[in-house]
Formats: C-alpha cells, structure tokens, sequence
C-alpha cells in the first residue's frame, strides 16, 4: 500500500476527475443535440450576418464582414 498524503490525496483526485471530464466531453461532440444546436447557432448567426451586411450596404457603409 502506498503512502497518501493530502497532496497525494489532491493530485490524485484532481487528475481523475480530469480525466473523466475529457471522456465525458469526448462523447457529448458527437451528439445529434449538440450538432443540431450547433446548426441551429449558425443559422442565427448567418440570418444576423445577413443583416447587417444589408443595412451597411444601405447607410453605405463598407462592410468588414463576410
């Protein structure tokens, strides 16, 4: 049996919960709510971009954005 001090104890504990914090998250980018989320985000986004672009071009601004 090894020797566990506080520090040990600490390290320990603190690299598990590291390392199942990485599994977890490994497994949740694959799912079809975080794509559809994702998707969801950029459709928002593209909408809002669109927008913008559109009042630029009408107050003629030159537009900095894609």
């Amino acid at each position: 049996m090894s020797f566990m001090d506080r520090k040990n104890i600490l390290e320990e504990g603190l690299i598990d919960k590291l390392i199942g914090l990485l599994k977890k998250s490994k497994s949740k980018a694959n799912d079809k709510e975080s794509k559809k989320a994702y998707a969801d985000a950029m459709m928002h986004f593209n909408k809002a971009n669109a927008i913008l672009k559109k009042n630029h071009k009408k107050l003629g601004i030159k537009s900095r954005f894609i």
